[in-house]
């Protein structure tokens, strides 16, 4: 299991805490990210690749949230 934390700004309004979590499952990892209470799970082969697509999601969420 591996967590990526990525903490907020003090003071800044609109840049929450981030979190990703991966978990090492047979042949393939379950990613998790957590951020103001968008959740977004993704299951890949490739960790790196995963992270990159959540992390995507998450950072598109939050921006349609602002709108």
């Amino acid at each position: 299991m591996n967590i990526l934390m990525i903490p907020s700004k003090r003071g800044r309004k609109g840049h929450p805490k981030i979190t990703v979590t991966s978990y090492d499952r047979i042949r393939e990892y379950e990613i998790y990210g957590n951020s103001s209470g968008i959740v977004v799970h993704e299951s890949n082969r490739n960790e790196e690749e995963g992270i990159n697509r959540v992390l995507v999601q998450l950072f598109d969420e939050l921006k349609n949230r602002k709108r």
